[in-house]
């Protein structure tokens, strides 16, 4: 039996860290996971315009999925949606292209190999937890991701709907898929236009020559 305060106290202390150390859990580390799974989704973007837009225009208050296949002044709200989150993302890809050529490029002993294998590359692809050799350039990962976005938010709004409305979504979400697909043939990542741009081609085609189309992915 414990005699004293200070001795039930000591006691409990021992007794807590005893309990503690029974917890076994394993933490992702954030910055993994805001790297991998947060900076370049759509909807950070979108949140962004929210901040760093002046006009309301430029602003997104919802979702990509919310209000589908709803109008404002002709344009779907997807439309105006994509084209913030792309007027965002041209820029941002302009400010990361400065950095590479600034501190890489420009360099008397430029290996772009180097590059691909820095920290400034993210080497973790999809949600493995394998580390690959080389890895793409940020913007090359936005691109990608928004593109596998647009194309599962494609396939979500065109199950239920057919005719006119089906042709005009789908010339809608090409066109902006296109967008993207450019800024990927414009940039520097010579490897990503290698590994991704003819494949994007080439699926956004098979949807233009059938706009009908209700499967096929972009990305």
């Amino acid at each position: 039996m414990l005699e004293n305060k200070s001795e039930y106290l000591e006691y409990e202390y021992e007794k807590a860290l005893r309990d503690i150390y029974r917890i076994k859990i394993r933490i992702n580390p954030a910055g993994f996971i805001l790297v991998r799974n947060i900076l370049p989704s759509f909807e950070f973007y979108s949140n962004i315009t929210r901040s760093f837009c002046d006009r309301e225009k430029c602003k997104n208050h919802e979702p990509l999925f919310f209000d589908d296949l709803k109008k404002v002044k002709k344009e779907f709200k997807f439309e105006r949606k994509i084209k913030n989150v792309i007027f965002f993302v041209r820029n941002h890809i302009k400010m990361m292209d400065a950095f590479y050529k600034e501190y890489y490029e420009d360099k008397e002993d430029f290996d772009i190999n180097k590059f691909y294998v820095s920290k400034y590359c993210f080497r973790y692809f999809g949600q493995g937890n394998t580390k690959s050799s080389k890895g793409y350039f940020h913007s090359t990962r936005i691109i990608t991701h928004h593109l596998g976005e647009i194309s599962d938010f494609r396939l979500y709004i065109t199950k239920n709907i057919s005719g006119d409305l089906l042709r005009e979504v789908n010339e809608k979400i090409t066109n902006l898929a296109l967008s993207y697909v450019n800024l990927l043939d414009n940039g520097i990542d010579e490897a990503a236009k290698i590994a991704f741009s003819e494949k994007f081609k080439t699926n956004i085609e098979i949807i233009r020559k059938n706009l009908n189309d209700k499967t096929t992915k972009i990305n």
